[in-house]
């Protein structure tokens, strides 16, 4: 049984203190994990706790005290079903009680994949193992957490196609870009927080030149919502000259 703790009094631990990464393996992921605790005043003998999770289904994993990290054994992810999409928390708990308490939580860290390489932060996070049956794809908006791209697991080669097939990529990249864009609209703009929206429009405003300053009318603003978006699609295919791409790819495969 995987004990409860008490979450009175507790405070954010920074992302940038986290660092995660998942090795796809099979059956099933494993991840490791690198904590910087070090200057946040922390008791030496805190205990920390690693916590993979994909919606209702989380594991726990001990990773040592503040003072003393120790990796588990093993951190094989048993129970957290197939999927591309996992994120994590972290706890720094204090259990001089009988109810631990938490003193420093980070969550929803995206973790990095040791099979990719690159920085470049991905704003549209894209899950490979679903069953969609007939669909080739779908988007998604889970909870507070980016948007995704869901990629059919049954298409063959599928991680290529979205990478380099200019004909699957110019035809399924901007209707992903439009519902996102309808999405944020219809929410209202804030470029001020940490949330995927708020990564989003710094990406409409610096990469596409989109202007975000926009105050859509309260009494009727269906056409201004559509307009903006509209201009933020066009805007990607521009960038990203996706009929140019489209043409060649045809051209090239007659």
């Amino acid at each position: 049984m995987i004990r409860k703790f008490n979450y009175t009094g507790r405070r954010k631990l920074k992302r940038q203190r986290v660092d995660i990464s998942v090795i796809n393996e099979r059956p099933y992921k494993s991840f490791t994990a690198t904590l910087d605790l070090k200057g946040l005043g922390l008791s030496d003998d805190a205990k920390v706790y690693i916590e993979p999770y994909h919606k209702s289904s989380f594991m726990r994993f001990p990773f040592g005290t503040v003072a003393i990290p120790q990796t588990p054994e093993s951190t094989i992810l048993t129970d957290i079903p197939s999927t591309s999409i996992i994120r994590f928390r972290v706890k720094v708990v204090d259990e001089t009680t009988k109810l631990g308490r938490i003193i420093r939580v980070a969550d929803k860290i995206k973790p990095k994949n040791l099979e990719e390489s690159g920085n470049r932060k991905s704003i549209l996070h894209i899950d490979w193992d679903k069953d969609l049956d007939q669909e080739i794809f779908r988007v998604t908006f889970p909870d507070n957490d980016y948007p995704r791209l869901e990629i059919n697991r049954r298409i063959e080669n599928a991680k290529e196609l979205v990478k380099s097939n200019d004909i699957f990529r110019s035809l399924v990249f901007p209707v992903a870009v439009r519902q996102v864009a309808e999405r944020i609209a219809i929410g209202g703009f804030n470029e001020e927080d940490d949330s995927w929206q708020s990564t989003w429009l710094k990406f409409i405003k610096g990469v596409l030149h989109v202007n975000i300053e926009v105050e859509f009318d309260d009494d009727n603003n269906e056409d201004e919502i559509n307009d903006w978006v509209e201009e933020v699609v066009s805007a990607f295919c521009r960038k990203n000259k996706f009929r140019i791409k489209f043409e060649q790819a045809i051209n090239k495969s007659k």
